[in-house]
């Protein structure tokens, strides 16, 4: 049977990791291909030297969790600055499919309170069309999933699950790489690592599962196979 190749593409490190990434590791330990995409990154401090800084702090917090469950790892294909729905930034995105030639790709909700993932879903999904569009009738086309982010949730409904309960262990180690998701200054409520661990507690509970992932598609659940590890 040929392997899948599974690329998440996200706007920032961190945000395939921690939203689907016991999926991905269950797709490693499946034996499947797993590529993690970071579009651009988000300033957090005032300067330029800082941000710089703090950029590469995430690119290597990043490769260091997906050396946790040995995928590979593509940060900043675009620049801060250049960061726009645009006719150049979509052939990058479709460049890069090209490179990688994925099964299936995951990326953002298309509706968010964050601005960049909003971006990244446009630009994703109109450069897998063109991804689509180039392959010969005979070939399967890349199938596209949202996963849940919590600035996201506007509109979005789970309507795929899938278990990732032997692999939630495996996730909590990719994410310990990011400092950002255990501390709680930006809330002091919860940690996000609390969050989505509770989350996909929560979600397990709705599918009868210890833990789960869910998914939106374009795709019906007949297809919903592309996803499954």
């Amino acid at each position: 049977m040929q392997k899948k190749h599974i690329v998440a593409i996200g706007a920032h490190p961190g945000d395939m990791e921690i939203s689907c990434g016991a999926l991905l590791a269950a797709h490693r330990a499946k034996g499947n291909k797993v590529t993690i995409v970071h579009l651009t990154n988000s300033p957090k401090f005032s300067s330029r030297f800082a941000n710089r800084l703090y950029f590469q702090q995430l690119k290597t917090e990043a490769e260091d969790a997906a050396s946790t469950i040995n995928a590979h790892v593509i940060s900043y294909i675009i620049e801060r600055e250049d960061y726009r729905f645009n006719r150049e930034n979509i052939e990058f995105v479709l460049k890069l499919l090209n490179e990688l030639q994925p099964t299936c790709v995951i990326t953002h909700w298309k509706k968010s309170l964050e601005p960049d993932h909003t971006l990244a879903h446009r630009m994703v999904k109109e450069a897998l069309s063109e991804f689509n569009s180039d392959k010969r009738i005979d070939e399967e086309k890349c199938k596209i999933f949202f996963t849940e982010h919590y600035e996201d949730r506007i509109d979005f409904e789970p309507l795929i699950y899938v278990d990732v309960s032997e692999y939630i262990n495996m996730w909590f180690k990719m994410i310990s790489c990011f400092h950002d998701f255990h501390e709680s200054s930006r809330n002091k409520y919860i940690r996000p690592v609390d969050y989505y661990q509770a989350l996909a507690k929560i979600r397990g509970r709705e599918s009868h599962f210890s833990y789960a992932c869910v998914f939106n598609s374009t795709h019906n659940k007949l297809q919903s196979k592309d996803i499954m590890p």
